[in-house]
């Protein structure tokens, strides 16, 4: 009878480590296939964003951010671009309180704000702690041009672009600076009329202006800023070499 009893303790104790050996290489099983598939999932997703972002044809506005990051605005979402790897975000994760659509958008290197501008206002974000806080939304001054072509940082200074003159943009004032409007030829040649978007290029001696064309669709123009002069161009794919890969 005490041998039984202890047969049947062996029995139940490996009975219970049994299933809780098999529970753990379950468990074990699952995480493993579930990290698999979590990675192929996201790769997925990045390839996906990444084949949408090389078929845009139009965006809305382009600013280069922090740790040159592109931010391209299209309708309800932003595609943000960091080196080889693109992301496709909705606007309001990003900047919380966005209107829907921008006429333009730039980031100050030198105050860390990013300014969304829409009609006769302008939202106003600081970048803190690796996102974009939403501060204040103004009315822009009178003087200020309404339905802004282009922003864009250059130079340390904030220009607003409008039927191809260029405003010196005040950040502290909200306004433009008096006497400092002039034609874009000033510092460029040969830019394209209707600008859509102005973005600093890999560096401040690049800058970039992009053109929807109707038949060849989104156009990129790259000027050389201290020769004053366009170096080179083409469709919004081809200004990405991952785009070709």
């Amino acid at each position: 009878m005490f041998v039984l009893e202890i047969r049947l303790v062996y029995i139940i104790l490996f009975s219970s480590f049994s299933s809780s050996f098999s529970f753990f290489f379950f468990l074990l099983l699952f995480l493993l296939f579930s990290s698999f598939f979590s990675g192929t999932r996201n790769l997925a997703l990045g390839l996906n964003s990444r084949l949408s972002f090389c078929q845009t044809n139009k965006f809305q506005a382009v600013f280069k951010g922090p740790d040159n990051k592109q931010y391209y605005f299209r309708d309800h979402g932003i595609f943000v671009v960091n080196k080889n790897q693109v992301s496709s975000i909705h606007r309001q994760t990003i900047f919380p309180n966005s209107p829907y659509f921008v006429d333009a958008m730039t980031y100050s290197q030198r105050t860390g704000r990013a300014y969304l501008f829409k009609n006769r206002q302008v939202w106003i974000y600081k970048y803190r702690g690796n996102k974009f806080t939403h501060l204040q939304t103004k009315r822009l001054d009178r003087i200020v041009p309404n339905i802004l072509d282009s922003a864009f940082f250059y130079q340390g200074s904030i220009y607003l672009l409008k039927d191809g003159y260029l405003y010196a943009w005040d950040e502290g004032k909200n306004t433009v600076t008096p006497h400092h409007i002039f034609s874009i030829s000033y510092f460029w040649k040969d830019v394209p009329e209707k600008i859509d978007a102005v973005m600093q290029g890999e560096n401040s001696k690049e800058t970039v202006f992009w053109k929807w064309q109707p038949i060849h669709k989104m156009q990129y123009y790259l000027f050389d800023n201290i020769a004053r002069k366009m170096v080179k161009s083409g469709s919004f794919a081809s200004f990405f070499p991952f785009c070709s890969s």
